[in-house]
């Protein structure tokens, strides 16, 4: 089996959690999906509808592609809220904060990978212009703030 050129970021989280259970998903490829990723599943649907809300100033992207060509990682984003040129990457997941750091690095390389796309200036919204509402064409977020200051993580428990 050839490994991918970049890591899915949600394999750093199943790596720090356990790196026998990244072995098992990532590079077996298997996957054991019992009561507790079936809950997290559901309670993600939304989160992992593609799309984008307005509310005010406020614009909230569902599922947005990341990627780093420095870290070599990619992935999905469940949420990103922008408000006032501040980007701000938000996961959602299943249950209550633990002892690991698994959920807060997964964070941190999604919000470094933003951080890159911003600061490169090449990454463009194929939603139409989510400022105005016009709809028309595609929006460079250069303008924005390429330092991600936070993120937060909310948990379902």
């Amino acid at each position: 089996m050839e490994l991918p050129d970049y890591l899915p970021i949600s394999m750093l989280n199943a790596f720090e959690y356990c790196p026998r259970r990244f072995w098992i998903e990532f590079v077996q490829g298997e996957m054991e999906v019992n009561a507790h990723v079936l809950e997290g599943q559901l309670r993600h649907e939304r989160a992992h509808a593609a799309g984008v809300e307005h509310a005010g100033d406020e614009v909230t992207l569902r599922r947005l592609y990341v990627y780093s060509d420095r870290l070599r990682v990619a992935g999905f984003a469940d949420v990103v809220e922008i408000e006032q040129g501040r980007v701000v990457p938000v996961e959602y997941k299943k249950g209550a904060l633990g002892k690991w750091l698994n959920d807060h690095i997964q964070l941190c390389a999604q919000a470094m990978a933003l951080e890159e796309r911003l600061e490169v200036g090449d990454w463009k919204l194929e939603v139409g212009d989510w400022r105005t509402g016009s709809g028309a064409g595609e929006s460079n977020l250069q303008p924005l703030t390429s330092n991600l200051q936070y993120g937060f993580i909310f948990y379902f428990g």
